[in-house]
């Protein structure tokens, strides 16, 4: 019986290589999504349009609980504590409804015996530049222009 021990082992210690395995193309699939090969699933922290400035925070909150603190509410996609001023935060939302219930629903709320304020300052970005850099749109039009002096 004692062979056939060894048999299970070897069986097991294939499957842990396995699972491995598994683990390696998920972590692989999670950094080819933009996220960091550490954590699978982990998405790097990026700034919206949609973002709420959270005041009378305690500053022993860090940035990290204030993230999880709005994310049962949605997906944060950027979470800041104490950078511009010292008990104030940021907290960026994938989108407008989710920043619209952070106001609604976090505002008033006690986080560390102490009442925050949550406001929505939705930020405005210049969409024309984040699909295409500004030298390549400039570079058709000077193009196009050279043609139609050509003609």
């Amino acid at each position: 019986s004692s062979s056939h021990r060894g048999d299970y082992e070897n069986s097991g210690s294939s499957r842990r290589e396995n699972e491995g395995d598994e683990v390696d193309s998920s972590y692989s699939r999670a950094a080819s999504r933009g996220g960091s090969s550490y954590y699978p699933g982990y998405v790097r922290p990026y700034n919206t349009e949609w973002r709420v400035t959270v005041s009378n925070i305690s500053t022993n909150i860090t940035w990290k609980e204030l993230k999880d603190y709005f994310r049962r509410i949605g997906v944060v996609t950027f979470a800041d504590a104490h950078r511009q001023k010292a008990g104030e935060g940021v907290v960026d939302f994938e989108t407008e409804r989710e920043m619209k219930a952070a106001v609604r629903k976090m505002n008033n709320f006690e986080i560390d015996n102490r009442r925050i304020t949550v406001i929505a300052t939705p930020r405005k970005f210049r969409r024309s530049r984040s699909p295409t850099p500004p030298h390549s749109s400039h570079r058709t039009f000077s193009r196009s222009r050279s043609s139609s002096s050509s003609d």
